[in-house]
């Protein structure tokens, strides 16, 4: 265990630095836009819908796409808006899938997430939405977002996860984290590296399934149940495999993975912030290779869908290794779904910071 007491000052000013970034990908709507509540709850039942006949559904990213599919099973042609190789944060959509979204049976997205798909999905008027947003219990990233805190690496996990104050890895001591406070935009969407939140997403679309298909309503809720415990496993097995960790801080391309970092005790670093696409400066760079040297960082983090040329500059300068971690926005490998992906990104990690297994 590596504890840095005499560079406190430094690492503070070198993680506060990146709050500056544009966080481009964090949730920015404000829940006055809408003109419409896409809730369980206001989703119209399918009329004259042939029992044979799939349901078409669109979803805005993979994580989505997978609840569906899993709930769904046969009984729904489900398609991701992000489609593999894409960068789900600068998504552009065409008009003609524009206008695949009204013809729909339902579309199921995250808020703010994508400012195309939100604009897409307010236009389309289609009478079965629902947005998983809410259920997902975004975290606020708060005006103190980098002030980790890297004094020992204490893995006390015992009330770790508590989705109502869940804080996304990042410490906010007296921040208000009361409900979904849209209008500031520092919400972190990345909600589906956290499998507790998934399985509390599964919950909800099983339910939006039984309402806009009440035929099969009983098949929807059992694969949702199923699901649900199958996720929260997952959650637990996330937990246990980076307990204990020799290295307790991780340095990834971008900020995608701070509920894992929550749910887990471990700390990210973000070279790039929130917003994948930004370029870091060469000053922020220098202040990553002080937090590598000062916690003994082994491992620097590319990501899928991202170019990896400025970490994999910086990792040889340092002398250190690259890999890779996958924020599962998109489904590059079709032979691997969300829990797969889930798994390799727990064994990248647990190589990469030396944990026992």
């Amino acid at each position: 265990m590596i504890v840095i007491m005499k560079n406190a000052k430094l690492m503070i000013s070198a993680l506060a630095a990146s709050a500056l970034i544009l966080s481009a990908c964090s949730s920015s709507h404000s829940e006055a836009e809408h003109t419409h509540e896409f809730t369980v709850e206001n989703a119209k039942p399918i009329e004259n819908r042939e029992a044979s006949q799939p349901l078409n559904i669109k979803t805005s990213i993979y994580p989505l796409q997978y609840l569906v599919e899993k709930i769904a099973g046969d009984k729904a042609m489900v398609e991701s808006l992000t489609g593999p190789g894409i960068d789900a944060h600068s998504l552009e959509l065409s008009p003609k899938t524009v206008a695949e979204l009204t013809q729909a049976d339902a579309i199921i997205f995250l808020d703010g997430f994508q400012g195309a798909v939100d604009d897409a999905v307010e236009q389309s008027e289609n009478p079965r939405i629902l947005d998983i947003s809410h259920i997902a219990e975004l975290a606020d990233t708060g005006a103190h977002h980098h002030h980790h805190d890297h004094e020992g690496h204490d893995h006390d996990h015992a009330d770790e996860h508590k989705h109502e104050e869940s804080e996304a890895g990042h410490d906010h001591e007296g921040h208000d984290h009361e409900g979904h406070d849209h209008e500031h935009g520092n919400l972190d969407p990345h909600f589906w590296l956290d499998a507790n939140r998934m399985a509390n997403a599964a919950h909800e679309v099983g339910h939006f399934l039984s309402k806009i298909d009440p035929q099969n309503a009983a098949e929807y809720e059992a694969n949702a149940e199923a699901l649900k415990a199958e996720l929260n496993a997952l959650g637990e097995e996330m937990k246990l495999g980076l307990a204990k960790c020799e290295i307790n801080t991780f340095v990834v391309s971008h900020e995608a993975f701070g509920y894992l970092a929550k749910q887990t005790g471990l700390k990210q670093v973000g070279v790039s912030g929130l917003d994948p696409e930004a370029t870091p400066s060469p000053a922020r760079i220098e202040e990553i290779s002080h937090v590598v040297k000062d916690l003994g960082v082994k491992t620097l983090y590319v990501e899928v869908n991202v170019s990896p040329k400025v970490l994999e500059a910086a990792a040889k300068d340092l002398g250190i290794t690259v890999d890779v971690l996958d924020p599962i926005a998109t489904q590059n490998d079709p032979a691997l779904d969300y829990q797969q992906m889930m798994r390799k990104n727990l064994q990248t990690l647990q190589k990469g910071q030396n944990c026992q297994m």
